[in-house]
């Protein structure tokens, strides 16, 4: 039987005849000539993690690693501040590193849910959110999950109009990316990952350490024929994120980027609350500072998670369910120039979010489609977690 081995750190194919673990060994390096290979002279990057999707390890004074590997393995990087990933002409990534200038002062843009279906629903993406960000000064961007409504065929030239934006992007999974024809979540993101890669890993930026999450757990058709799913991390992906940040100071900024939120005001079904969120509050107990993003609810809520949900963090969980870029689905009457108005389902216009990043400290506001940045409203309660 022979398998591939899906690499996103070298770029390596291997072919294997046993399901039995193995021990790979392999090199993150300095790639100065930016040809993606590894040449005489250059050098390797000490203290780089390296995951199996479970095990993490630290690169060594050579920019070496070994770890196991076992049938379908994802291979990949936590990419470090100060480098940055070959990126494709869709501005996807790649791997090795080159090194790069990074401020501990910078934006990030954050998309969700643009929900595309079909050409002309990616003609209302460029047309609302990617003409007026092309030139930001945004060092990448996020999108949090349900890029498309199903039909993932789009995914390429979705991906084409985004790269138009000119910064790399990272993509998030979300319920709307799941091949429903799949009989459970074990191949359900295949697709997904041909396009963007692992469905979970992290990176950093400046001093800030991004996680991206994958907390769809598709549960295939029910009675009636219909694809379900439920929010839920695993056992599987909560140990990686325990051996992940294992690496990263109890100080130092997280940043947890998912698409079904932790919580939410609107209800507390499987569908719309990870459901094993108090396991994940575990993992993250002896960190400091997190910042949760998340999308989903095609409405806007600041959440502050504290001991009421199970979180005995000394601050509270902030979380952010981000504004929808599709709004409601690109419904409502059409604007002048032929787009849906889209207000949310809480009456917030569609748009995007932009995050600056400080250290540990950092702010945000809703950029709404077609009105100016200044164009802001907020509404907000001491009760609870509201």
């Amino acid at each position: 039987m022979r398998k591939k081995w899906m690499f996103t750190l070298l770029t390596i194919v291997f072919v294997v005849s046993s399901l039995a673990a193995k021990d790979i060994t392999g090199i993150v390096f300095d790639d100065e000539n930016r040809n993606l290979k590894f040449d005489s002279g250059e050098k390797g990057i000490p203290g780089v993690l390296v995951s199996n999707q479970q095990d993490v390890v630290k690169t060594d004074d050579e920019g070496k690693f070994k770890i196991s590997i076992t049938d379908e393995t994802i291979i990949f990087i936590t990419k470090p501040a100060g480098y940055m990933t070959p990126i494709s002409a869709d501005k996807l990534l790649h791997f090795p590193l080159f090194k790069s200038e990074e401020s501990d002062t910078f934006d990030v843009i954050a998309f969700s849910d643009p929900q595309t279906r079909n050409d002309q629903e990616i003609d209302y993406v460029r047309d609302d959110v990617v003409a007026e960000l092309i030139g930001t000064k945004a060092v990448c961007g996020i999108t949090l999950g349900d890029i498309m409504y199903d039909d993932l065929s789009h995914y390429g030239r979705y991906n084409a109009v985004i790269s138009q934006i000119g910064i790399p992007f990272y993509n998030v999974p979300g319920n709307h990316d799941e091949n429903y024809d799949t009989p459970d979540d074990h191949y359900s993101l295949e697709t997904f990952k041909r396009y963007f890669g692992p469905n979970y890993y992290s990176f950093d930026y400046g001093k800030v350490h991004f996680v991206v999450l994958d907390v769809v757990e598709y549960l295939g058709k029910n009675e009636k024929g219909q694809s379900h799913y439920q929010g839920r991390i695993g056992e599987r992906q909560l140990q990686w994120l325990k051996n992940d940040l294992g690496f990263v100071p109890d100080d130092r900024l997280i940043v947890l980027t998912m698409h079904i939120p932790l919580f939410t005001t609107y209800g507390d079904g499987a569908a719309i609350n990870v459901v094993d969120r108090k396991d994940l509050f575990d993992v993250l107990k002896n960190h400091e500072n997190i910042l949760a993003l998340a999308g989903h609810m095609h409405t806007l809520e600041h959440n502050f998670i504290g001991a009421e949900l199970g979180w005995q963090g000394a601050k509270p969980i902030h979380q952010v369910i981000c504004a929808a870029v599709c709004g409601t689905w690109w419904t409502g009457p059409k604007d002048e120039r032929g787009i849906p108005v889209a207000d949310q389902r809480d009456g917030t216009p569609n748009g995007y979010h932009i995050f600056t990043f400080e250290g540990n400290n950092y702010r945000e506001i809703l950029k709404p489609a077609k009105f100016s940045a200044d164009f802001q409203l907020r509404i907000s309660s001491p009760v609870g977690t509201m």
